[in-house]
C-alpha cells in the first residue's frame, strides 16, 4: 500500500509541471490583456484626447475605487457568498463623508468615518447572515 501511494503522488507531479509550462499566448489572461490593449489603441485612434495626461489620471483615479471594492467582492465570491448591498454601503459612506467635509470637519476624520461606516455595514450584513443562517444574498438585499 505504501508503494502505491508514492507511485500515485509521483505521477501527479509531471501533470502539474506540464500544465505550468503552457505557452503564455495560450493563457486566457494573456488574451484578455491583448484585447484590452487593442481596445485602448482603437479608442485612442477614434478620440485623440484619450491618451492625454488628464484623461489617464482620471481613469486611474476611477479605477482605484473600483479596485478596492472589487478586491473585497472577490473574497466574498471565492467563499461562495454574494453581497449586493455593496453599492448602497459605498453610497452611504460617500454621502456621510461628503457631508462631513462640507461641514468643515477637514479631510482626515470624514474619510476615516466613511470607511468605518462601510466596514460596519458590511459587518452587519455578514453577522446577520451568520446569526440567522440565512443566505447572504437575502440579508444583503434587506440592507439595501
Amino acid at each position: 500500500m505504501g508503494n502505491q501511494r508514492k507511485h500515485s503522488d509521483s505521477s501527479a507531479k509531471p501533470k502539474r509541471i506540464a500544465k505550468a509550462k503552457k505557452p503564455i499566448y495560450k493563457n486566457q489572461w494573456f488574451f484578455l490583456l491583448v484585447v484590452e490593449i487593442a481596445l485602448a489603441i482603437i479608442t485612442g485612434m477614434i478620440n485623440p484626447r484619450f491618451f492625454t495626461t488628464s484623461n489617464l489620471m482620471n481613469i486611474l483615479e476611477q479605477i482605484a475605487v473600483l479596485g478596492i471594492i472589487s478586491s473585497g467582492m472577490t473574497m466574498l465570491l471565492i467563499s461562495g457568498e454574494i453581497d449586493i448591498s455593496v453599492g448602497a454601503s459605498i453610497g452611504l459612506a460617500s454621502c456621510v463623508t461628503a457631508m462631513m467635509i462640507r461641514s468643515d470637519w477637514g479631510y482626515f476624520l470624514p474619510v476615516i468615518v466613511g470607511v468605518a461606516i462601510a466596514i460596519f455595514n458590511s459587518f452587519l450584513v455578514g453577522a446577520t447572515s451568520r446569526m440567522f443562517k440565512a443566505p447572504s444574498f437575502i440579508t444583503s438585499l434587506a440592507f439595501i
